[in-house]
């Protein structure tokens, strides 16, 4: 190295020297936020089922409940959080230390991606600011599967940028592995095995698929069948047959709604004649398209591409026609300027008359209304969900974060498109890493978004939030290039800029860190439902035990009711579990065909008459449920005089008591 770049090294280093400082400040500051009193406070809901078969591992050796079958939800967890235990670590500790620890673990990873998007200051960037981000921390003192998968998957990146843009096949075993831990820590482990299909389309040979590529697909295909069966296979009902308590298909058939969908709109479409009629300009707009697709049947993967958006307008999905197009722009299957050339007039004039048809029908036909005709802006967002549900972005991905932090996720949202605006207009061949980075994103979104998880909440994004917050603050740099004439204004403007924008965000709260373990914050207090459940919602399940144990006889009879599932981990005095047979929990929860609770092994009732039977038949009786729910159960036991005896200071829980015949007790 000659003297002028050893000099040019050191100023680097000097000017980049404060970043660094405070980054390390803030990477202190995140660890410490991390640990702060971890394992101070009771189980949360979800963190209860874990720990419960954390229990269950160590007195058996396997993930088995005492009543039969087996929880196999991140089964390597499970195990580390068993030898945790057996060091000594308490039941709460064991499981947030596991996730605390794989929050730190992926920040390296992180800044190795920064590094290789955009350079060193986007990398110590990103560091920096995962390292303070309120939902980061707050995941990582969550005893579930989020933050030890997202460093899984972060480090998973890492690999996969070297085999798909460096070209090292010995990176290929650093993908495979990583997969299979990833599915053995969180069901999510199942978008990695498709994540491994990517690096063919997105390294084609001007639209085909080599030899070696082929042989690539089908030995990471072998991959996806046995880690979406891990993923995805219920082992809980094994040696349970049949699991369901009596009656409860029945309740199934009339929770469930009558099929709709395709086979509807057919028979609508078939009866009226005139929408057939009105739908022949759009099947000869098809046919034209399929003449210019036709023209790219030497790069195949492209007319594939074309073929499939077709269809997808034909269908009326036009979210799939967006996502296929920016898939195939992004890879550069087809260039952008091949797709808004003269010759691609009839593609785009198909999706036109596509969208125009199809608006017609959904406002003139009463299809996709359901029983009750809808009008005015109900209608078109009805319209709205048709043509882009499916996947279902909006309800999955969308609306958590508009309720959550909608300046952070608008923010994140804008950045992703000027960065994948910037990669299809950029001139050259071959994919960068920031175009293959946004193809895994853009999949990875469209697969959570067709998974049709359990609730609505953001956490099921959680594995991308850092790769997304690299991206955006590259993103935030390419835009200083372009406003800055000279590169260390830009870098200055940059950093400014990112940390400026990452300061005004919901994702970044000093009072909430400074107080993380604080009851106020633990238990949310004055917390809007959406950001609740963003950080996840925690309530003092220990104070309702300490209540009942100071307040209750051996002789009371002692209830775990309506949305209450980790009671008996904290008063083990429990005599039963009453589950109403409408909650879609019931076939979770219920084992040995409904007579036994799964998660405390207590007996279960799940019938309103035989719960006013027992309580009536008892000196004095209490009942734990979920505040939310007491308008309905105080109607389930109208005639029995239920009093709330107690209710928690932070919500969640009430405690109802009751006495002989329905007469109030002491």
């Amino acid at each position: 190295m000659t003297d002028e770049a050893a000099g040019s090294v050191k100023r680097g280093i000097y000017r980049r020297a404060p970043l660094f400082a405070a980054a390390a400040i803030a990477v202190i500051i995140g660890v410490i936020a991390r640990f702060k009193g971890l394992g101070k406070w009771p189980f949360e809901v979800d963190e209860y089922y874990f720990g419960r078969s954390v229990e269950n591992v160590l007195r058996f050796g396997t993930p088995a409940y005492e009543c039969g079958g087996y929880y196999v939800r991140g089964i390597l967890m499970q195990y580390l959080a068993a030898g945790l235990r057996l060091a000594g670590f308490a039941p709460e500790l064991a499981p947030r230390a596991i996730a605390a620890v794989s929050s730190l673990i992926a920040l390296p990873a992180v800044f190795l991606l920064g590094r290789r998007v955009h350079g060193r200051t986007v990398g110590v960037l990103a560091v920096a600011l995962l390292a303070l981000s309120v939902w980061e921390i707050e995941i990582a003192r969550f005893g579930r599967m989020y933050a030890p998968f997202q460093a899984v998957f972060v480090w998973y990146l890492v690999f996969f940028v070297r085999y798909t843009i460096d070209r090292e096949t010995k990176a290929l075993w650093g993908m495979a592995i990583l997969s299979i831990v990833g599915a053995l820590v969180w069901e999510g482990g199942a978008l990695m095995a498709v994540a491994n299909l990517l690096p063919p389309f997105i390294n084609h040979t001007r639209g085909r698929l080599t030899a070696r590529q082929w042989a690539y697909l089908g030995a990471m295909a072998l991959l996806v069948p046995p880690l979406y069966w891990l993923t995805t296979n219920d082992l809980r009902y094994v040696g349970d047959v049949p699991p369901w308590p009596p009656g409860y298909l029945d309740i199934l058939a009339q929770r469930s709604e009558a099929p709709d969908g395709p086979y509807a709109l057919w028979t609508t479409l078939t009866s009226q004649p005139l929408w057939m009629v009105l739908g022949l300009p759009l099947l000869a707009c098809a046919l034209w398209a399929l003449k210019w697709i036709f023209g790219f049947r030497e790069r195949w993967l492209a007319a594939a591409g074309l073929l499939a958006a077709l269809a997808a307008a034909l269908a009326h999905q036009f979210l799939v026609v967006g996502a296929v197009l920016v898939l195939l722009l992004l890879t550069r299957l087809v260039q952008w300027r091949e797709l808004f050339a003269r010759a691609a007039l009839p593609f785009l004039a198909t999706i036109a008359v596509a969208a125009i048809f199809w608006t017609a029908f959904g406002l003139t036909t009463n299809s996709w209304q359901g029983d009750e005709p809808l009008s005015g802006m109900s209608r078109l967002v009805s319209l709205g969900y048709e043509f882009f549900g499916l996947p279902d972005i909006a309800e999955v991905i969308a609306q958590p974060w508009a309720r959550a932090a909608p300046f952070l996720g608008l923010g994140l949202m804008l950045l992703l498109g000027f960065a994948a605006g910037r990669v299809i207009l950029a001139k050259g061949a071959g994919v960068s890493i920031e175009a293959a980075l946004l193809v895994l994103v853009a999949v990875m979104l469209l697969l959570v978004g067709l998974s049709d998880p359990p609730r609505a909440e953001t956490r099921y994004i959680f594995f991308l939030y850092p790769l997304v917050v690299v991206l955006a603050i590259s993103a935030v740099f390419r835009i200083a290039e372009l406003v800055a004439q000279r590169p260390s204004t830009a870098v200055a403007l940059g950093i400014v800029a990112t940390v400026s924008a990452f300061a005004l965000s919901e994702d970044f709260q000093p009072a909430h860190l400074r107080n993380i373990d604080s009851a106020d914050v633990t238990f949310r207090r004055n917390m809007p439902p959406g950001v609740r459940n963003h950080y996840v919602g925690r309530g003092d399940i220990r104070e309702v035990a300490n209540w009942l144990a100071a307040n209750t006889k051996p002789t009371d009879l002692v209830i775990s009711g309506q949305g209450i599932a980790s009671l008996d981990f904290y008063y083990p005095r429990l005599d039963f579990v009453f589950v109403d047979p409408s909650d879609a929990r019931l076939g979770g929860w219920s084992c040995q065909r409904g007579t036994v609770d799964r998660w405390s092994n207590r007996p279960l009732v799940y019938s309103v008459p035989e719960l006013r039977q027992r309580i009536a038949a008892s000196p004095r009786s209490f009942i734990v449920i979920d505040s939310r729910l007491l308008d309905s159960v105080l109607a389930d036991l109208q005639g029995l005089n239920p009093e709330v005896a107690w209710s928690n200071e932070y919500g969640g829980h009430a405690i109802l008591r009751m006495g002989p015949s329905g007469s109030p007790g002491p």
